[in-house]
């Protein structure tokens, strides 16, 4: 069996993709990790076997690094084993399939274009706080129906900060902020009707018993809010020199392309061929690659599409 270092060393966290890679290479269906006494599924098709085998693998022990029974407290969906998995998933399912999450869309379609107009508004902004956090927050609040406060996405870091080795002491502070809202005005101002009300009741056929119901809704939010704040928070950071390297790259290519194509130009290649039209012209491969698509556009279209307007929209003042 293969063994991998710790993936909590300072250079995996700071860039834990390589090692991710790694993991995925080893030809061990299980890899150790000896400092952590835990075992590695790293590929999907592993970690799909050892989800379905409740047989060999168990949930119910507790999936982070501290079990529940040192924890002294169950996630509701992801600790538990069959029958009681299938009991409390089946308490919320309604509340999740395909048909309710495209009911949804244009809520969530609405959330982003507001969000979006807003940056455009004011000239951009940081993308973790106005955007990957914000995000989650306003379709979480409105798919749960309750309000979910700006904290909300630091309490949902704390709580899986909590459930790592040597946590931040920060950490449990942040977290005692979730406790102390869900248990004040929190879960007392869900709204009526609403998904977050009907997990504190029990969720569809009162499945969920006792404090289930609390934990299952603190679960989802936490769980909602820290995954998807990473996601949005992934796919659209880079570090700063990198960004500066691309916003660069793409401005130098927009004013290539706009001194090579601009018709307002004297000098630009487009100018020079409209100048020499009838007549054969050496033009640059981009140029080449360029009136060969506008030409297979206008034979695409039956003309609809039709590059050669250069006159018609001078005739009406588009100089």
């Amino acid at each position: 069996m293969a063994e991998a270092d710790d993936p909590f060393e300072r250079r995996h966290l700071d860039d834990p993709y390589p090692f991710y890679a790694y993991l995925r290479t080893q030809p061990s269906d299980l890899i150790e990790i000896p400092e952590r006494g835990v075992f590695v599924a790293a590929r999907h098709d592993v970690a799909r076997a050892v989800l379905r085998d409740h047989t060999t693998y168990r949930s119910g022990l507790g999936v982070q690094w501290i079990p529940v029974d040192q924890a002294g407290i169950r996630a509701t969906f992801i600790e538990n084993d069959p029958p009681v998995h299938t009991r409390v998933r089946r308490a919320v399912q309604k509340w999740c399939t395909p048909r309710a999450m495209a009911d949804m869309v244009d809520v969530v379609d609405g959330i982003v274009e507001e969000i979006f107009d807003g940056l455009v508004a004011t000239g951009g902004g940081e993308v973790m706080s106005t955007l990957a956090r914000r995000v989650p927050l306003r379709v979480m609040s409105e798919w749960l129906g309750l309000d979910l406060p700006d904290a909300a996405a630091t309490w949902a870091d704390a709580s899986f900060r909590l459930g790592a080795p040597e946590p931040p002491e920060a950490s449990a502070e942040h977290f005692a902020g979730f406790l102390e809202w869900a248990l004040g005005d929190g879960f007392a101002s869900v709204r009526t009707n609403g998904f977050a009300e009907a997990i504190l009741s029990g969720g569809d056929d009162e499945r969920l018993h006792d404090d289930e119901r609390f934990v299952a809704l603190a679960s989802i939010i936490i769980a909602g809010l820290d995954t998807t704040v990473h996601l949005i928070g992934v796919s659209t950071r880079a570090s700063e020199p990198e960004c500066e390297a691309l916003l660069e790259a793409a401005e130098a290519s927009v004013h290539h392309l706009e001194a090579r194509w601009s018709r307002f130009r004297p000098t630009s290649e487009l100018t020079r061929i409209n100048e020499r039209a009838g007549t054969a012209t050496t033009v640059t491969p981009e140029t080449f690659d360029l009136v060969a698509a506008a030409i297979d556009g206008w034979h695409r279209t039956s003309g609809l599409f039709d590059p050669t307007l250069l006159a018609a929209v001078e005739a009406v003042g588009y100089n």
